[in-house]
């Protein structure tokens, strides 16, 4: 004969399916993000921009 769970059994193991489900897609919405983050745009807008930065001279404020 088999041994009947009882209610907090259940329970106990249907709120942890649901913790797992919730972690889940925190993970995989994070995946996606990190994924679209890298391949999408490389943060660089010129191909020499770490010596572009070194060359800049910040304008001058006007004296009055």
């Amino acid at each position: 004969m088999k041994k009947q769970k009882t209610p907090s059994q259940k329970a106990g193991r249907t709120l942890f399916i649901i913790l797992l489900s919730v972690f889940g897609v925190v993970f995989v919405a994070n995946g996606f993000l990190i994924y679209y983050a890298t391949s999408s745009f490389s943060g660089l807008t010129s191909p020499n921009a770490y010596e572009e930065g070194l060359r800049y001279q910040p304008p001058k404020k006007p004296t009055s």
